[in-house]
């Protein structure tokens, strides 16, 4: 066992380098901040929408950065992440030089899956805290917006955790291609192509099934302040982007596909 851990130490150490050396972790926090920023702006501009019809403030806040960064960014975030961790060793031998550690190629991959989806959730997290300092700003700056009148603080948690698991799948799909492919044509084709369906088909009644749609499903629950994770779009994403992910890392295994 001890054995295990410090072949899994070593592995994600070494990824942990590469990531500070690469333009991954300013991607992480690039996206959150960009959202942030652009729905502090539209509501700075119109402090009104926050005001109306005696709505809740907090829940206006979120509904718009949410969807919008559900809609157009938070899967080009998942790709770029997974893209930039598996490329670089894509490039210049890498994976010889991985191969030629004394560490099983089973620790490796999980290196890599777990600094990925340590930084998509430390992007969410992020996301979160950014989340908060723009209702402060705003009710700095318009103290006549109802903040106060409002304690929606748990569902708000559970709304963004609801959102990040549902993403499991997109973030399964993404990892295993980046993976698999040493050209960036196919992870970014497919991460641009699953964003931009959702676009195209946002009023199709089956988009609820498609897993590139799921963060922006989830998001609806919002307004009918639903805080249940019993929904299809949780649970497929957790069982078939668990499923992917072992499948893939059992496959890797037995085909020596590095």
């Amino acid at each position: 066992m001890a054995n295990k851990f410090i072949y899994f130490k070593r592995a994600f150490l070494s990824e942990m380098l590469k990531i500070s050396k690469s333009l991954t972790s300013l991607t992480v926090i690039i996206a959150p901040v960009f959202i942030t920023f652009i729905s502090f702006m539209i509501f700075y501009n119109y402090p009104h929408l926050l005001t109306k019809n005696e709505s809740n403030p907090w829940i206006a806040i979120l509904l718009n950065s949410i969807q919008f960064w559900a809609i157009l960014l938070y899967t080009m975030l998942i790709t770029l992440i997974t893209f930039l961790i598996n490329n670089f060793d894509h490039q210049a031998d890498g994976w010889q030089h991985l191969n030629a550690l004394p560490i099983p190629r089973t620790y490796i991959y999980m290196a890599k899956l777990t600094s990925s989806l340590l930084l998509v959730t430390v992007s969410i997290l992020f996301y979160y805290g950014l989340f908060y300092l723009e209702a402060l700003l705003l009710w700095m700056i318009y103290p006549d917006i109802p903040f106060a009148n409002y304690n929606t603080h748990i569902m708000i948690a559970i709304i963004i955790a609801k959102f990040y698991v549902s993403s499991l799948i997109i973030f399964a799909i993404q990892f295993v291609i980046s993976l698999h492919y040493k050209n960036f044509i196919v992870p970014i084709g497919v991460g641009v192509l699953g964003a931009t369906a959702v676009i195209a088909l946002f009023q199709w009644k089956y988009l609820g099934y498609f897993p590139y749609a799921f963060p922006l499903i989830i998001t609806r629950d919002i307004t009918q302040y639903d805080l249940s994770f019993d929904k299809f779009q949780i649970w497929f994403s957790i069982g078939f982007g668990s499923l992917i992910l072992i499948s893939y890392g059992i496959w890797n295994k037995v085909k020596n596909i590095y």
